[in-house]
């Protein structure tokens, strides 16, 4: 063993207690820091000198006061930096984002590195991965399992239930593009393995939905207005909300008696593990956004707010579960279904979203606009209350758009003012 002699910070004096020491090795002139963590284990690392030791010290400090396990050196397999990550991610926010993963879509990363990336590559050395390994890994998604090759992996063991198809691959890859920057910024990779571009998408799947013709748009809603809770189709259909998103409406949020009527879309409705229902942040935060509504959609909700269907807290209220917003389920089955089938229209709930997206479109809509709208956007809308109304004025196109599409006798419309009702 060689002979270490142990240093001391500056004018003599040692690092306080806690923050980990470092050793000098005459043999080899260089520095080797030590430093345990938490959990009662340590991390090393070597360095050239002192002042790089006690650099590297300070910075593992510095992570475990932040809440996260500081990963270090080259040795790390792959399993053991995966388990660091996912424990990392799930206390504090991925890097770049101001809130952490939702509770699906954890789950959903620790299913898809745990299977995907640790099956067959756990026992590699994270500097060991090459570009090669990451195209084959893709390889194999495709086909379900690991295939033939030279990458010193066992053949045939099985990755997915099923063989993932070009955009499961893409989402995969946007996880694995993380993985592997937080790997390149802990220093435990020289350079990420990631291919510069995405997995490419064959024409055949790439489908989105389907976008209905205005006629079809137009029976929706008239038999949306027959139907108990048929605000909730309405309010899908002319907001191009998620269904979450809409479900998680509550009317302290839905604002129609201002000069410009709008609401805000703050929550979704999940199940979670566990089969939970829970109101939880939107998709994104991105999608946080305050929207302007046309006037169809304000008679649809005025009509809604005075029907026994409602509650006082959610704007779609679940009709077994006093105080409880509407449930996914129920809403597919009891509200949505009789509505399609009666307006004999083959579609999905999304496609609402779909098709207010392409008639909006077609319409000449600000592409800005048109982006604010849906929650797409680049930038974020999560701006302090005081100034959402502002910036739900800036949609007022949209709402007009929309207005417009449908005509200025819709269905709504019609009911109230007892007008007979004209299809377009």
């Amino acid at each position: 063993m060689p002979e270490a002699k142990k240093l001391k910070k500056g004018k003599g004096k040692p690092r306080p207690y806690g923050t980990g020491s470092y050793l000098f090795y005459e043999n080899t002139r260089r520095y080797k820091a030590r430093y345990f963590l938490p959990n009662g284990k340590a991390v090393y690392h070597w360095t050239a000198t002192a002042s790089e030791a006690d650099a590297w010290l300070d910075e593992q400090v510095a992570i475990v006061k932040e809440g996260k396990l500081p990963i270090s050196g080259k040795s790390v397999t792959v399993t053991a930096f995966v388990e660091r990550w996912l424990q990392n991610i799930s206390t504090e926010a991925a890097r770049g984002k101001t809130s952490p993963p939702g509770p699906n879509t954890m789950e959903g990363n620790r299913y898809k590195v745990r299977n995907y990336l640790v099956r067959p590559y756990g026992r590699f050395k994270m500097a060991e991965l090459e570009r090669e390994h990451i195209e084959a890994l893709y390889s194999w998604l495709r086909a379900g399992q690991t295939l033939p090759n030279r990458l010193g992996v066992e053949v045939g063991v099985q990755l997915a239930r099923k063989p993932l198809k070009a955009q499961g691959i893409r989402h995969f890859h946007d996880l694995l593009s993380h993985l592997f920057d937080d790997a390149e910024f802990e220093k435990v990779i020289q350079e990420t393995p990631m291919p510069r571009r995405k997995p490419g998408i064959p024409e055949e799947e790439a489908f989105v939905g389907v976008a209905l013709e205005p006629s079809e748009l137009w029976r929706v809603l008239e038999e949306a207005d027959k139907r108990d809770n048929g605000a909730a189709v309405v309010t899908e259909a002319l907001l191009g909300c998620r269904r979450g998103e809409m479900l998680g409406l509550r009317w302290e949020d839905v604002h129609l008696n201002d000069e410009v009527p709008w609401l805000v879309l703050r929550r979704s409705v999940q199940r979670v593990k566990g089969n939970q229902l829970q109101a939880l942040r939107v998709k994104t935060v991105k999608s946080l956004r305050p929207v302007a509504i046309s006037q169809a959609l304000v008679d649809a909700l005025s009509t809604h707010r005075k029907s026994p269907w409602t509650g006082h807290e959610w704007v779609f209220a679940s009709p077994k579960l006093i105080g409880k917003g509407m449930s996914p389920e129920y809403f597919h089955r009891n509200v949505w279904s009789p509505i399609r089938d009666a307006a004999g229209v083959v579609c999905r709930p999304h496609d609402l979203r779909v098709t207010l997206r392409t008639l909006t479109h077609l319409e000449g809509v600000p592409e800005g606009i048109s982006m604010g709208f849906f929650g797409w956007t680049r930038e974020s809308t999560a701006e302090h209350y005081t100034q959402l109304k502002k910036v739900a004025e800036q949609t007022v196109p949209m709402a007009k758009s929309i207005d417009k599409i449908l005509g200025q006798a819709t269905p709504l419309r019609q009911k109230q003012s007892g007008q007979p009702t004209a299809k377009p």
